[in-house]
């Protein structure tokens, strides 16, 4: 199945980025997981289930398909065959991390926001408020939790694609750590 330039554009107009998945006899159109949390929640959590990534990209599948042919979000083969492109499709985008003295900036795409670095006990506390345990959710909640600007933390909020990136891979930033050099000594009896 092919598709033409003006329903791409279409699609694109109204998804924002979308990716065009090409089998040798059959292809589809979906929408970036990225740009919704939600996706990205119920992938993962199918992914960590299962330990399997055909299982992460049927749930994408599952959640982005728009337009094309539907046996590809059902038939293995297709399945299986996009489990080693997914990678790319679900990538989530770095943020820039800025270490201060006693806090951490964090910036994507021109928005920006800054963190008071995490102790145990916030730790604790973002995990335990993640009561039915849904990836980036304990993030989600560290970072809220640290955040030294409300303001600077809503607009993050207001766009799925910032808070995947601040959840995936900002959250860990927070966590001020110690270089540190183990030397071993003795013999083992």
């Amino acid at each position: 199945m092919k598709f033409d330039e003006k329903k791409l554009q279409e699609l694109e107009d109204k998804h924002g980025v979308i990716y065009v998945l090409e089998y040798e006899d059959v292809s589809c159109v979906i929408r970036s997981p990225l740009d919704d949390m939600r996706v990205m929640r119920q992938a993962a959590s199918a992914f960590m289930k299962s330990q399997l990534p055909a299982d992460f990209v049927a749930a994408v599948l599952n959640n982005c398909f728009l337009i094309g042919d539907e046996k590809i979000k059902t038939e293995e083969r297709y399945i299986n065959g996009l489990a080693e492109e997914v990678e790319e499709i679900a990538k989530i985008p770095d943020v820039e991390i800025t270490e201060l003295n006693e806090s951490v900036l964090l910036e994507f795409e021109g928005i920006s926001a800054q963190f008071r670095y995490a102790t145990r006990l916030d730790e604790k506390k973002a995990e335990k408020e993640n009561r039915k345990k849904q990836p980036f959710k304990t993030e989600e909640n560290l970072l809220e939790i640290c955040c030294l600007n409300t303001e600077e933390w809503m607009k993050v909020k207001q766009k799925d694609y910032y808070l995947v990136a601040f959840c995936g891979s900002g959250a860990d930033a927070l966590k001020k750590t110690a270089s540190v050099y183990v030397k071993q000594r003795g013999k083992r009896k």
